[in-house]
């Protein structure tokens, strides 16, 4: 690529400026990488980063669907998702009182 080919084409200007490549925050629960679209509106409006995916985590329904679920592997990944994500929330809860 030439400079002048980066200069036309906004995104690959985008990806190769550094002011405008920002290093992107973890997800608070799950620890991965996420950019301001990819985080949950309702936490990033208190200053908080969660992804969209650890989000739902928190509203009854996406857990009322685990266990109505018929499908005993959807339960079985939907449960061990969510063990893994609070497991992760009480270590970081534990070092952070200390």
């Amino acid at each position: 690529l030439t400079p002048t080919t980066v200069r036309s084409n906004t995104r690959l200007h985008y990806l190769f400026d550094p002011v405008k490549r920002r290093p992107s925050k973890p997800c608070l629960i799950c620890a991965s990488p996420t950019c301001a679209p990819h985080s949950s509106p309702t936490f990033r409006n208190e200053s908080i980063t969660i992804c969209d995916s650890c989000s739902p985590l928190f509203s009854i329904d996406f857990i009322m669907d685990f266990c109505d679920n018929d499908d005993p592997a959807v339960r079985e990944t939907g449960v061990n998702h969510m063990v893994d994500v609070y497991d992760r929330a009480l270590l970081l809860l534990r070092y952070t009182s200390q």
